[in-house]
């Protein structure tokens, strides 16, 4: 009987959320409130149109957003078409060539040596690679667009983010010293992409990074670092981020200790003690 009150909540909170979205206008700081404060889960099914609004790729008003599409799909499919016909640039994979689309877009493609720009832009194929497979059903342009959102806010917000974490680098955390000596602008830039093997931790850190919320993120890496022992710590001082892989690849830590110790963090550091609780009971 209680599992069957349990389902009937989720789904009755996934019906209300079904509705919300074809209101006349989403409310889109009440939306990052629900999210934020009460720490919901964002069934699979939404998460596209939700981060889409969260990020400003959607219009919050329901009827315009088949012409927003509409515009912004023609808009990319005619960047796409300059890159590969007009200027015959040859992408090896399409995190190449969303990238060099980027620098169009923005301005920012030099006239020759475009493979010289690769140099730079290991976040953004993290971020799009990574957002293609924790969403469903996205459209090419839909990926795009949200990688360029995410990437954009998390540069513009990286020193803030990196002074909050080393904020958190109390006298009590394991190798401090250690830690300070990292460079971590890698992890945090590209939102830990490609950090973890299981999709559910990117459910959960990816949903707050959509409601530009940076701070579980801030603990997880934290959480992650203060697992390593001193040799990984000495190793991290010089790793080719581009060849990092995941966590459990490279140093066989357990994904779900790290982020049940950044519940506990978050107990230290967050007003809302009920948060901690509802991470591990996710991974339980």
């Amino acid at each position: 009987m209680e599992n069957q009150l349990v389902l009937y909540d989720r789904s009755k909170k996934f019906l209300s959320l079904f509705l919300y979205l074809d209101t006349k206008k989403v409310d889109k700081e009440k939306l990052r409130e629900h999210f934020l404060e009460n720490y919901s889960i964002i069934p699979q099914e939404l998460r596209l149109n939700l981060w889409k609004i969260a990020l400003g790729v959607s219009s919050p008003f329901h009827e315009q957003n088949n012409t927003i599409d509409k515009m912004l799909k023609e808009h990319y499919e005619y960047m796409k078409h300059i890159i590969e016909n007009i200027l015959q640039i040859e992408a090896k994979n399409d995190q190449d060539l969303n990238y060099f689309i980027y620098l169009l877009d923005k301005d920012r493609l030099p006239i020759d040596n475009y493979q010289e720009c690769l140099k730079n832009s290991h976040s953004f194929r993290l971020i799009y690679r990574q957002l293609n497979d924790i969403l469903d059903d996205q459209n090419v342009f839909d990926s795009y667009y949200l990688t360029v959102e995410i990437f954009e806010r998390l540069n513009c917000q990286l020193d803030l983010i990196k002074k909050k974490f080393y904020n958190c680098l109390t006298n009590e955390i394991i190798n401090k010293n250690l830690i300070e000596q990292i460079d971590v602008s890698p992890f945090l830039e590209c939102g830990l992409s490609g950090f973890f093997q299981d999709l559910k931790m990117y459910h959960i850190i990816w949903d707050r990074l959509a409601m530009e919320e940076y701070e579980i993120m801030i603990l997880i890496l934290l959480s992650f670092l203060e697992s390593c022992k001193k040799e990984h710590l000495e190793f991290l001082k010089t790793i080719d981020y581009s060849q990092f892989g995941s966590i459990h690849s490279k140093f066989g830590l357990d994904e779900c200790k790290i982020l049940k110790r950044a519940a506990k963090y978050y107990r230290s550091f967050n007003q809302n003690p009920q948060i901690s609780e509802l991470i591990v009971k996710y991974f339980s």
